[in-house]
């Protein structure tokens, strides 16, 4: 590409991938630091003087209808879905279906990247992957594996950007404990399918593993942008038999602009910021927390568990992540107010990002 600014070194190619933490943390079993026992505790909230009324729900935008072998670089998708699904029925895991909407979110980060010259989990705004999966409607687990490559000979010809993709892949899978990431995503026992992100650019690739389940999930409605002080319903579905533990609910400061230079010292993402809350299922009478507390969250059907929260009156990104068994399962962003997060990111991308930008209109 004319005009782009090159990354420093003198070799022909370079080959990075990126390390993913959360993944040690989902797969590994995370839980919030400490046992339940000490964890599990109420924090002061003072009470709002008003309630303003959540803003604009999000909507995930129905897929269009685009199996495997109709978009360009439906061959590379291909390809590495069947290196994931082979990899995990050698480990004894059941295989991942394709979903198209992943593909097109990942599509959007491999695109940013290419076109931004930088390898990372984070986009130019600020935002982490499970920021931008939530923000535009997920409601789910989601996780990312990152792999980008250049090679002055050029990828966008022949079988080069196909067999550099396969070769990131294989990195992955020989990454040994416990600097794993990669691995440990592949294999993760509860995502249940998988988009496939890529953008080819002249002598640049960028793949994007974007992994998820649904098995435990948000239920909407739900605002993913909201005034603080908002009163919220949060709703999370488990699978029948399974235990909710409890909501976490954490702050982080509103995102900043990062430079390439800032992008490109990224490597692990993890949920950051300050944990603000717990929300905790609610007791039978006669018992209660080691706080005196008898918990939020109430049953409302089977499977279904439901309670109220007030946003704070501190702006950010309020995650709350669904703790089933001692492993986060779920998780959901609202930006509060909305305007600290750009609105497109309220949008899922759109099938046009999938395109070389060439190709776009």
């Amino acid at each position: 590409m004319r005009g782009r600014a090159r990354l420093p070194g003198c070799l022909w190619l370079a080959f990075v991938v990126i390390s993913a933490a959360l993944t040690y943390m989902l797969a590994s079993g995370w839980k919030p630091a400490g046992s339940w026992d000490s964890v599990l505790r109420v924090l002061s909230q003072s009470e709002p003087e008003e309630e303003p009324a959540p803003i604009a729900l999000v909507v995930r935008d129905p897929s269009p209808e685009a199996p495997l072998g109709t978009r360009p670089w439906d061959d590379i998708r291909e390809a590495v879905l069947n290196a994931i699904n082979g990899a995990r029925v050698a480990a004894g895991l059941p295989k991942l279906t394709f979903d198209r909407q992943l593909s097109d979110l990942g599509d959007d980060h491999c695109w940013s990247m290419v076109n931004g010259n930088y390898a990372s989990h984070w986009t130019p705004d600020g935002l982490k992957p499970y920021h931008r999966y939530s923000l535009a409607g997920g409601s789910g687990l989601h996780q990312q594996n990152v792999a980008w490559r250049r090679d002055s000979r050029g990828l966008d010809r022949g079988a080069g950007a196909l067999k550099a993709a396969l070769e990131s892949f294989d990195a992955m899978m020989a990454e040994k404990p416990p600097r794993d990431g990669h691995r440990q995503a592949i294999l993760s026992p509860y995502a249940t399918k998988v988009g496939i992100g890529v953008a080819v650019d002249g002598e640049y690739l960028a793949v994007t593993h974007e992994f998820a389940s649904e098995e435990v999930r948000f239920l909407e409605p739900l605002t993913r942008r909201a005034l603080p002080k908002s009163k919220l319903t949060i709703r999370v579905a488990v699978p029948i038999g399974a235990k909710l533990d409890g909501i976490v609910v954490r702050r982080e400061a509103p995102p900043k602009p990062l430079s390439t230079t800032r992008l490109q010292a990224t490597s692990s993402y993890e949920f950051g910021g300050e944990e603000v809350r717990v929300l905790r299922p609610v007791l039978p009478a006669g018992y209660e927390y080691v706080d005196g507390g008898r918990g939020e969250i109430v049953s409302r059907t089977r499977g279904v568990f439901a309670c109220e929260y007030t946003l704070p009156s501190v702006p950010g990104l309020y995650d709350f992540l669904a703790v089933v068994e001692g492993h986060v399962r779920a998780s959901v962003t609202i930006a509060a107010p909305p305007e600290i997060v750009p609105e497109i990111r309220f949008k899922w991308p759109g099938a046009h990002r999938a395109l070389s930008r060439a190709e776009q209109p």
